[in-house]
């Protein structure tokens, strides 16, 4: 007999894997999936992904509070919080008994408690980007051992399902699965991406694409408003955009003039997705963002990482072999069009070599 799923998705990357997974039977037989207020806007694709074929039901719950709740609760009483959160989910509308297995991208404290009060539940651990191959799951919950079963689910995980196995920077006690590519050139893949997330495709970037990250609203001080500086005098202000980050409160690009403002509304996989990649050039300091191009479509666009260059932090919570995890990408997926520089002179060098490759083209 098929074992019956549910599927928890916070994330737009989240429902990108996720949908793929159905597509290509790496998540078989009958499917449910739990769409959250982790992030907002997936609230506005709930109709579509029911019409869609690809999950019996979808659910929307709002599990985001719980989870500020629990962090902000005094260590002594994060054990009460914790079991009244199970106890909630149980008697919930969200019932699980007649599922077999789990998949999530996340081991926070909603998901920790659903296990807890559906312990029948085997676990599917998917990856919420690239970072997570640089995380040791085990060891980032270790400061809550005294919180009674916060930890259980780690012990039920059957396998965690990745894009790219070979970035790994940590031991995995669980089986690893590569997750296959997105078939982005496969117009019905596309066309059914595009259903989902209500896009027309009629959009087209400039040549120079800065992708930026959350460093604002995070309160993390470093010199990323200078490298969009730069590259907006270097290539020119009509040829840039600053895909600006959707938590970011403040559009700092725009007010300093450095970019023109656009419509980012739109998820930045499903941009990439409907955009000929040969034709930019994407830039960051150390957004997931821009390998997603490389890990979900196998495409290799021109791409400038930052994370050498930037002064200042970069703020990657809990993920403290990160800058491993990115060198370990630089060196598997090593080519031409994956451009790492070392300090500012030699960014604006390449910045200006690109500009002119694509003055020449258009000559």
């Amino acid at each position: 007999m098929s074992k019956k799923a549910i599927v928890f998705s916070n994330t737009v990357y989240q429902l990108f894997l996720v949908i793929n997974m159905r597509l290509q039977n790496v998540l078989e037989g009958e499917a449910d999936l739990v769409i959250t207020d982790h992030t907002a806007s997936l609230l506005q694709y709930k109709e579509t992904l029911e019409q869609c074929g690809l999950f019996g039901k979808v659910y929307y719950i709002q599990s985001l509070q719980r989870v500020r709740n629990f962090w902000r609760t005094p260590a002594d009483k994060k054990p009460a919080e914790f079991s009244s959160m199970v106890n909630d989910i149980r008697t919930g509308d969200l019932q699980l008994a007649g599922y077999d297995t789990m998949f999530t991208a996340n081991f926070n404290p909603y998901i920790n408690a659903v296990y807890c009060a559906y312990r029948q539940l085997e676990v599917h651990f998917y990856e919420d980007g690239v970072s997570a191959c640089a995380v040791d799951w085990r060891k980032s919950l270790q400061q809550h051992f005294s919180v009674p079963g916060f930890r259980d689910i780690m012990d039920n995980v059957q396998a965690m399902y990745v894009n790219s196995p070979e970035l790994m920077c940590v031991d995995i006690e669980w089986p690893i699965v590569q997750l296959p590519k997105i078939q982005r050139r496969d117009e019905s893949v596309r066309k059914l991406y595009n259903q989902i997330f209500r896009c027309s495709g009629d959009f087209k970037f400039p040549r120079f694409v800065f992708v930026e990250q959350s460093f604002q609203v995070d309160r993390v001080i470093n010199n990323d408003l200078e490298l969009m500086k730069i590259a907006s005098e270097t290539v020119g202000y009509e040829n840039f955009l600053v895909k600006t980050h959707p938590r970011n409160t403040v559009n700092r690009p725009v007010q300093m003039g450095y970019s023109r403002a656009a419509d980012c509304t739109l998820p930045f996989e499903l941009m990439l997705m409907n955009t000929d990649l040969s034709d930019i050039v994407l830039i960051t300091v150390s957004s997931n963002s821009l390998i997603s191009p490389w890990v979900l479509f196998g495409e290799k666009p021109k791409t400038i990482l930052l994370y050498k260059v930037v002064s200042g932090g970069i703020n990657i919570p809990a993920i403290d072999k990160y800058d491993e995890c990115l060198d370990k990408f630089v060196q598997e997926y090593a080519c031409r069009e994956l451009m790492v520089p070392r300090d500012i002179y030699e960014y604006k060098k390449l910045l200006q070599t690109l500009a002119a490759n694509a003055d020449d083209r258009r000559m």
